[in-house]
């Protein structure tokens, strides 16, 4: 079984949390354990995505917070990505750039995701990361389906990966931290 108030795993039983000293409550404790396991995870993303908000840096007379420039850091690594080589083959390298419109598509979800978030539409900014990340994966899908492993990531393609993961990182604790003030 868990303590419900501290998570700790206590004896089948045992009447009292022997960390925290809170009631035991008996039931079932796969069930109780579970729950527990989830509203702990739950607690410490609330707290990561708080202490992230709290710290703040100032630029130019404004304040951003950490959760802030996760989101706008993340937009300008995937303009910066779109320039990089993406994929290549030997010698030959192709940016997101040479590619036509996809560079171009890739901006304008990531700027309007920084451009949401900025004003405070949280679920709406969440919601262009995870559109960002779809296309991201069709993208990464249909290069590696007409180039069958010919070609290879390139540091552009990696550069992208990581600005779409902290997009949702960031869009994804701004939201749960408003969600839990409101």
């Amino acid at each position: 079984m868990y303590c419900k108030n501290c998570g700790k795993e206590v004896a089948d039983g045992t009447k009292f949390c022997p960390d925290c000293g809170q009631p035991i409550e008996n039931g079932n404790s796969t069930g109780q354990a579970m729950n527990q396991h989830l509203e702990n995870a739950q607690n410490k993303l609330d707290d990561i995505a708080e202490n992230m908000k709290k710290k703040e840096i100032e630029v130019s007379g404004k304040k951003f917070n950490m959760l802030e420039i996760i989101t706008f850091g993340s937009t300008i690594l995937t303009v910066i990505a779109c320039f990089l080589p993406f994929i290549s083959m030997g010698y030959y390298s192709v940016s997101l750039m040479d590619a036509g419109k996809d560079a171009i598509i890739f901006i304008i979800l990531a700027g309007a995701t920084s451009v949401l978030a900025y004003v405070a539409q949280d679920l709406a900014a969440l919601c262009a990361a995870i559109v960002t990340l779809v296309y991201l994966i069709v993208e990464l899908s249909d290069i590696n389906s007409a180039l069958s492993g010919m070609a290879n990531l390139g540091i552009g393609a990696y550069l992208m990966i990581v600005a779409v993961a902290g997009l949702i990182i960031g869009t994804l604790l701004v939201y749960i931290n408003n969600k839990k003030h409101n």
